[in-house]
Protein backbone atom coordinates (compact mmCIF):
# COMPACT_ATOMS: atom_id res chain seq x y z
CA UNK A 1 0.00 0.00 0.00
CA UNK A 2 1.34 3.57 -0.67
CA UNK A 3 -0.18 6.51 0.67
CA UNK A 4 0.22 10.21 -0.49
CA UNK A 5 -1.31 11.46 3.03
CA UNK A 6 -4.07 12.43 1.27
CA UNK A 7 -5.67 9.92 -1.10
CA UNK A 8 -5.16 6.16 -0.31
CA UNK A 9 -3.70 4.40 -2.84
CA UNK A 10 -3.56 0.14 -2.73
CA UNK A 11 -1.83 -2.03 -5.21
CA UNK A 12 -2.00 -5.62 -5.52
CA UNK A 13 -5.15 -6.45 -3.89
CA UNK A 14 -7.16 -3.82 -4.25
CA UNK A 15 -7.66 -1.36 -7.74
CA UNK A 16 -5.96 1.85 -6.89
CA UNK A 17 -8.27 4.31 -5.40
CA UNK A 18 -8.70 7.54 -4.28
CA UNK A 19 -10.64 8.83 -1.21
CA UNK A 20 -13.19 11.91 -0.80
CA UNK A 21 -14.03 14.82 1.30
CA UNK A 22 -17.18 13.76 2.80
CA UNK A 23 -15.86 15.03 7.14
CA UNK A 24 -18.08 18.34 6.29
CA UNK A 25 -20.89 17.02 4.71
CA UNK A 26 -21.23 14.53 8.01
CA UNK A 27 -20.33 17.40 10.70
CA UNK A 28 -23.72 19.55 8.93
CA UNK A 29 -25.86 16.04 8.53
CA UNK A 30 -24.86 15.88 12.40
CA UNK A 31 -25.69 19.27 13.24
CA UNK A 32 -29.30 19.34 11.17
CA UNK A 33 -30.33 16.00 12.70
CA UNK A 34 -29.72 17.15 16.46
CA UNK A 35 -31.48 20.72 15.52
CA UNK A 36 -34.13 17.80 13.95
CA UNK A 37 -34.52 16.55 17.20
CA UNK A 38 -34.24 19.44 19.61
CA UNK A 39 -37.26 21.43 17.22
CA UNK A 40 -38.78 17.31 17.36
CA UNK A 41 -38.76 17.62 21.88
CA UNK A 42 -39.62 21.20 22.28
CA UNK A 43 -42.90 20.78 19.74
CA UNK A 44 -43.83 17.86 21.40
CA UNK A 45 -43.27 19.35 25.05
CA UNK A 46 -45.04 22.84 23.60
CA UNK A 47 -48.02 20.62 22.78
CA UNK A 48 -48.57 19.21 25.64
CA UNK A 49 -47.30 21.49 28.00
CA UNK A 50 -50.08 23.96 29.97
CA UNK A 51 -47.52 27.07 30.16
CA UNK A 52 -44.95 27.77 27.82
CA UNK A 53 -41.55 25.66 27.46
CA UNK A 54 -39.48 28.73 26.52
CA UNK A 55 -39.20 31.77 28.29
CA UNK A 56 -41.15 34.95 26.33
CA UNK A 57 -42.86 32.22 24.64
CA UNK A 58 -46.68 32.38 24.38
CA UNK A 59 -48.68 30.30 22.53
CA UNK A 60 -50.32 31.48 19.32
CA UNK A 61 -52.64 29.52 17.11
CA UNK A 62 -50.60 27.80 14.84
CA UNK A 63 -47.79 26.60 16.54
CA UNK A 64 -48.14 23.07 15.56
CA UNK A 65 -47.88 23.76 11.90
CA UNK A 66 -44.75 26.14 12.70
CA UNK A 67 -42.68 23.20 15.02
CA UNK A 68 -43.87 20.96 11.80
CA UNK A 69 -42.18 22.99 9.30
CA UNK A 70 -39.21 23.45 11.24
CA UNK A 71 -39.01 20.13 11.68
CA UNK A 72 -39.87 19.01 8.08
CA UNK A 73 -36.97 21.73 7.29
CA UNK A 74 -34.22 20.19 9.67
CA UNK A 75 -34.90 16.85 8.92
CA UNK A 76 -34.92 17.33 5.04
CA UNK A 77 -31.63 19.62 5.23
CA UNK A 78 -30.17 16.00 7.58
CA UNK A 79 -31.41 14.02 4.90
CA UNK A 80 -29.95 15.58 2.00
CA UNK A 81 -26.45 16.00 3.61
CA UNK A 82 -26.17 12.41 5.18
CA UNK A 83 -26.75 11.67 1.81
CA UNK A 84 -24.01 13.35 0.29
CA UNK A 85 -21.57 12.28 3.05
CA UNK A 86 -22.37 8.52 2.21
CA UNK A 87 -21.74 8.80 -1.41
CA UNK A 88 -18.58 10.41 -0.74
CA UNK A 89 -17.65 7.40 1.43
CA UNK A 90 -17.42 5.40 -2.12
CA UNK A 91 -13.95 6.44 -3.27
CA UNK A 92 -14.01 9.72 -6.33
CA UNK A 93 -12.17 6.91 -8.16
CA UNK A 94 -10.60 3.25 -8.71
CA UNK A 95 -8.44 2.31 -10.98
CA UNK A 96 -8.71 -1.52 -12.11
CA UNK A 97 -7.50 -4.05 -14.60
CA UNK A 98 -10.73 -2.55 -17.21
CA UNK A 99 -10.52 0.63 -16.62
CA UNK A 100 -11.19 3.55 -14.54
CA UNK A 101 -14.17 3.54 -12.02
CA UNK A 102 -16.24 6.75 -11.05
CA UNK A 103 -18.18 7.48 -8.36
CA UNK A 104 -20.87 9.75 -10.38
CA UNK A 105 -22.18 11.59 -7.11
CA UNK A 106 -19.29 13.58 -7.19
CA UNK A 107 -18.57 13.65 -10.97
CA UNK A 108 -19.98 16.74 -13.07
CA UNK A 109 -20.89 15.27 -16.69
CA UNK A 110 -21.24 18.08 -19.14
CA UNK A 111 -25.03 18.52 -20.47
CA UNK A 112 -26.29 15.18 -18.15
CA UNK A 113 -27.02 16.38 -14.42
CA UNK A 114 -25.33 12.50 -12.98
CA UNK A 115 -24.50 14.58 -9.44
CA UNK A 116 -28.37 15.45 -8.41
CA UNK A 117 -29.61 12.11 -10.65
CA UNK A 118 -27.29 10.24 -8.30
CA UNK A 119 -27.66 12.36 -5.08
CA UNK A 120 -31.62 11.67 -5.13
CA UNK A 121 -31.36 7.97 -6.23
CA UNK A 122 -32.81 8.20 -9.88
CA UNK A 123 -29.64 6.87 -11.21
CA UNK A 124 -29.87 3.11 -11.56
CA UNK A 125 -25.81 2.95 -10.58
CA UNK A 126 -23.93 5.29 -8.75
CA UNK A 127 -20.35 4.25 -10.02
CA UNK A 128 -19.80 4.57 -14.00
CA UNK A 129 -16.65 3.22 -15.37
CA UNK A 130 -13.86 4.02 -18.68
CA UNK A 131 -12.63 1.44 -19.94
CA UNK A 132 -8.77 2.05 -20.67
CA UNK A 133 -9.63 1.64 -24.80
CA UNK A 134 -11.94 4.25 -23.97
CA UNK A 135 -9.64 6.88 -22.17
CA UNK A 136 -8.37 9.80 -24.18
CA UNK A 137 -6.97 11.98 -21.82
CA UNK A 138 -6.56 12.02 -17.73
CA UNK A 139 -5.33 15.53 -16.52
CA UNK A 140 -5.61 18.28 -13.58
CA UNK A 141 -6.53 21.58 -14.88
CA UNK A 142 -6.15 24.88 -13.31
CA UNK A 143 -10.00 25.69 -14.40
CA UNK A 144 -13.05 23.55 -15.19
CA UNK A 145 -15.80 25.71 -15.66
CA UNK A 146 -16.86 24.21 -18.69
CA UNK A 147 -18.28 21.63 -16.78
CA UNK A 148 -19.15 23.26 -13.52
CA UNK A 149 -19.65 26.84 -13.40
CA UNK A 150 -18.75 28.01 -10.02
CA UNK A 151 -17.91 25.45 -8.32
CA UNK A 152 -14.72 24.36 -10.94
CA UNK A 153 -13.06 27.97 -10.72
CA UNK A 154 -10.61 26.38 -8.45
CA UNK A 155 -9.66 23.46 -11.14
CA UNK A 156 -10.18 19.90 -10.57
CA UNK A 157 -9.21 16.03 -12.49
CA UNK A 158 -10.44 16.13 -16.29
CA UNK A 159 -11.28 12.52 -17.40
CA UNK A 160 -12.26 12.25 -21.31
CA UNK A 161 -12.98 9.04 -22.28
CA UNK A 162 -16.68 7.15 -22.55
CA UNK A 163 -18.35 6.84 -19.35
CA UNK A 164 -20.64 3.43 -19.05
CA UNK A 165 -22.88 2.96 -16.22
CA UNK A 166 -21.20 0.26 -14.25
CA UNK A 167 -23.29 -3.08 -14.05
CA UNK A 168 -22.52 -6.16 -11.76
CA UNK A 169 -22.79 -8.22 -14.91
CA UNK A 170 -18.84 -7.67 -15.38
CA UNK A 171 -16.83 -6.17 -17.59
CA UNK A 172 -19.31 -6.08 -20.32
CA UNK A 173 -19.17 -2.26 -22.76
CA UNK A 174 -23.16 -1.95 -23.01
CA UNK A 175 -25.66 0.24 -22.45
CA UNK A 176 -25.75 3.74 -23.71
CA UNK A 177 -22.51 6.13 -22.42
CA UNK A 178 -24.07 8.68 -19.99
CA UNK A 179 -21.11 11.42 -21.50
CA UNK A 180 -17.65 11.59 -22.75
CA UNK A 181 -16.16 13.68 -20.20
CA UNK A 182 -16.21 14.24 -16.66
CA UNK A 183 -14.36 16.48 -14.17
CA UNK A 184 -14.36 16.67 -10.58
CA UNK A 185 -13.26 19.19 -8.56
CA UNK A 186 -10.46 19.84 -7.00
CA UNK A 187 -12.37 20.35 -2.89
CA UNK A 188 -13.63 16.67 -3.61
CA UNK A 189 -9.91 15.22 -3.55
CA UNK A 190 -8.06 14.81 -0.19
CA UNK A 191 -5.20 15.05 -2.51
CA UNK A 192 -4.37 17.39 -5.50
CA UNK A 193 -5.66 16.03 -9.09
CA UNK A 194 -1.91 16.71 -10.24
CA UNK A 195 -0.91 14.24 -8.14
CA UNK A 196 -3.74 11.82 -8.81
CA UNK A 197 -3.54 12.32 -12.95
CA UNK A 198 0.52 11.20 -12.11
CA UNK A 199 -0.43 8.27 -10.03
CA UNK A 200 -2.96 7.40 -13.10
CA UNK A 201 -0.45 8.30 -15.91
CA UNK A 202 1.62 5.76 -15.59
CA UNK A 203 -0.88 2.92 -16.52
CA UNK A 204 -2.70 5.09 -19.18
CA UNK A 205 -0.18 3.84 -21.97
CA UNK A 206 1.03 0.64 -20.21
CA UNK A 207 -1.09 -1.98 -20.84
CA UNK A 208 1.56 -4.59 -19.22
CA UNK A 209 1.08 -2.59 -16.07
CA UNK A 210 -2.29 -2.30 -15.83
CA UNK A 211 -2.55 -5.92 -15.88
CA UNK A 212 -1.11 -5.91 -12.20
CA UNK A 213 -3.81 -4.71 -11.05
CA UNK A 214 -7.24 -6.24 -10.12
CA UNK A 215 -10.60 -6.38 -11.28
CA UNK A 216 -13.03 -3.54 -10.98
CA UNK A 217 -15.38 -6.24 -10.56
CA UNK A 218 -14.08 -8.95 -8.23
CA UNK A 219 -13.58 -5.81 -4.79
Amino acid sequence: MSDDGRSTTTEGKQPLAFLGQGAFYGYVATVMTLAALIILIVGVMSWFAKEPVLPRMNSLPGDEYRWGFLLLLAGSMAAFFWRLSLLRMRPLLRVGLEGIEVNLGVAYVPDFPTRWLTIFGWMRTSVGWIPWYEVKCVEARPSVTNFATRMGVNGGLVIEGAILPKSGEGPSPSGVPIGTSLAIITAEFRSTPGRVAEKIYPYLNDPQLRQTLPSLWET
